[in-house]
């Protein structure tokens, strides 16, 4: 089994969302974990605390810009 949260049961989820000021708000499971974030910040956040890492935490940026929320399960 792998060291993140993501390489664990399937049982929990992150979801982004973006805020019309353009930061955004980072959830566990619908509590909020993360509020009014910039991108470096969420992008660290869902790196290391959740283990999206090279280029999985572009891909949830990019949708989270097009759609306006995003989410994993990990």
């Amino acid at each position: 089994m792998g060291q993140t949260r993501k390489d664990s049961r399937q049982d929990s989820y992150i979801e982004v969302v973006k805020r019309d000021d353009g930061h955004f708000d980072l959830f566990k499971n619908r509590e909020m974990i993360g509020e009014g974030m910039d991108e470096r910040t969420l992008r660290y956040e869902v790196c290391v605390r959740f283990g999206y890492c090279q280029g999985e935490d572009g891909l949830i940026l990019e949708e989270v810009n097009r759609h306006g929320r995003t989410r994993r399960t990990f």
